[in-house]
């Protein structure tokens, strides 16, 4: 006769710890499973008492020795609730005075403690302090030849501490790429993979105000802390506000058929188009929140404004401490980490790497490892998902250029440079043109740049190859003290003329590093503005940039330097007239 439950032997206890821990295949996964037992402490300690109104949780992460510490205020436990929380298989989380806290599974406690070595659970009612203890974790569950019980010492405390639990877990023995992330990477992971990051702020719901201190300790003892003020899901937080706009927005402003094609597309240039709302399916509210970037190159520009590829390239970091395109899920207010394959949106395809969504079900289930959810749960969301892609694409066919192809190593502006041959403009005229009328097209602007070249106004430009055949006008080097830089010009009689290039998407604002016009005017400046560009305008000319008279940002990639001939050509007068 069998019975149920059946007593556990020692062996069946480690092979379930070893394929629990083989299910979070997320390096962070051990981070967000403490922190989020924090918040849900935080959420039921206001849950009991309606006058705390301010959690606090520090994080402490050190590279040197693989050890993690999160300090929470919140409900803390007594002696007899912590020695039920560190056993295997205990939960609490499905009672029905826990539906407001955001953890599932409630086993996340027992099973970090067996990734550590040394791991101490330090915790107060507010009453009593309580600790429990665990040395050599990690070891006993892959040794092989140690076939006895593991002992957790849970005991009383003789120092107080405040209201709250303190969990350290030292000499992780899983050393992976999480303890090499520096600051800025670990507050991105927080924001957007853990519980820290709550996904109902951005429907403006009233969530307790979290704050969190984290402090990241490197090598040589290098000590950086930051705080979170705010425990928000980081979505549009690094942008300005003018360059996004709501798709309703857009088609409320735009709507009347007085406004034109060109004024559409003008607008649009350099916007992020966002989109949220709430379906209710099987009678429960799916929120969502989807943003579409101008174009599909500018996740990395993004990743490095924000300070997340230390070394500029992509690959050297992983792919969780990025801005990405991809729809993802949260549950209760935390992103899962979980993602949908893309490759379900019906539509044109060139839009799809601008689209990122969260999509927030409160009754979503997921296993273990957060790793997975049902297919037919995946089909509800692939439907809100399609309706609100469609809803960009009306928008974006008509009037935003779609992202072509990636170009062919031989296509490429970088391999192009090393294919141009090595020649040096040599230009010797005699004294400057005098123009009776303004010029009236950008060859005469080119010309008047090469007499400039001619006459050493750019010393340290070197041309490598101009001409129209190919995508971009003018192929050269800079000089600086410290290097050389591969640069892209541009001719253009206006500035307009260029923006309106982006628009149409037949040339790239990331490859472009100079505009060469024939006069920038205040009239250009408030163009670019409207366009949801800024202007840096500079008093004197730029020495070390060719004489740039102003730049202009898109936000989404590096600055492009203006260079008036007008003002060029005034400045080489008045040296000659003195």
């Amino acid at each position: 006769m069998a019975e149920f439950p059946a007593l556990i032997s020692v062996n069946n206890i480690k092979r379930q710890i070893i394929q629990t821990h083989q299910s979070y295949h997320n390096d962070y996964d051990i981070l967000a499973e403490i922190v989020q037992n924090s918040v849900d402490a935080i959420l039921e300690r206001q849950h009991i008492d309606e006058s705390f109104d301010k959690g606090k949780i520090n994080i402490y992460v050190n590279s040197t020795n693989n050890s993690i510490k999160v300090e929470d205020n919140g409900v803390g436990m007594s002696k007899n609730q912590l020695d039920k929380a560190v056993q295997l298989n205990h939960s609490d989380k499905d009672s029905e005075n826990k539906k407001y806290t955001v953890g599932e599974k409630g086993i996340g406690l027992s099973f970090s403690i067996f990734e550590s070595n040394d791991a101490l659970i330090t915790t107060s009612d507010g009453e009593n302090t309580s600790e429990a203890h665990a040395l050599n974790a990690q070891k006993w569950v892959i040794d092989p030849n140690q076939d006895n019980k593991f002992t957790i010492t849970v005991s009383n405390s003789n120092q107080h501490r405040e209201q709250g639990t303190t969990v350290s877990l030292s000499n992780i023995a899983n050393s992976n790429s999480f303890f090499g992330l520096n600051i800025n990477q670990l507050i991105f992971t927080l924001r957007t993979r853990t519980a820290i990051g709550n996904t109902q702020r951005l429907w403006e719901e009233k969530v307790l105000s979290i704050q969190t201190s984290v402090t990241l300790e490197k090598e040589n003892s290098k000590i950086d802390k930051k705080e979170i003020n705010e425990n928000k899901y980081l979505l549009l937080d690094d942008l300005r506000p003018n360059i996004i706009e709501s798709i309703e927005d857009f088609n409320t402003r735009y709507g009347s058929s007085s406004s034109t094609d060109a004024q559409k597309r003008n607008f649009l240039q350099g916007k992020f188009l966002c989109e949220s709302g709430c379906e209710n399916v099987s009678g429960r509210d799916i929120k969502y929140y989807a943003y579409f970037a101008p174009n599909g190159d500018g996740w990395k520009k993004r990743s490095l404004d924000y300070n997340l590829l230390p070394n500029g390239i992509d690959s050297d970091v992983p792919d969780y401490t990025q801005f990405t395109s991809g729809i993802y899920l949260s549950v209760k207010g935390m992103p899962t980490g979980i993602s949908l394959n893309t490759n379900f949106l019906k539509g044109a395809i060139g839009y799809v790497n601008r689209m990122y969504m969260i999509i927030e079900d409160p009754a979503l289930t997921f296993d273990i490892g957060r790793k997975s959810i049902a297919s037919r749960t995946k089909g509800k969301y692939k439907n809100i998902a399609q309706k609100v892609y469609k809803d960009y694409l009306e928008i974006a066919r008509k009037w935003l250029q779609r992202d072509s192809s990636p170009r062919t190593d031989s296509e490429s502006t970088s391999s192009k440079f090393h294919t141009i041959e090595d020649n040096s403009a040599n230009l010797n005229m005699d004294k400057i043109t005098h123009f009776n009328y303004v010029p009236n097209q950008e060859g005469t602007v080119s010309g008047m740049f090469f007499e400039l070249l001619g006459k050493e106004t750019f010393p340290n430009l070197r041309i490598l190859q101009h001409g129209y055949s190919n995508i971009y006008d003018l192929y050269a080097q800079i000089k600086t003290t410290k290097k050389t830089d591969d640069i892209i010009l541009e001719f253009k009689l206006h500035v307009k003329d260029f923006i309106q290039d982006i628009v149409k998407g037949t040339k790239k604002w990331s490859d472009v590093n100079y505009l060469v016009v024939f006069d920038f005017t205040a009239t250009d400046e408030q163009y670019v503005m409207e366009q949801g560009f800024s202007v840096a305008k500079e008093e004197n000319l730029l020495d070390d940039h060719l004489f740039a008279c102003a730049s202009i940002d898109s936000q989404a990639n590096e600055p492009i330097y203006i260079i008036s001939i007008k003002d060029i050509l005034n400045r080489n007068t008045a040296k000659l007239r003195k």
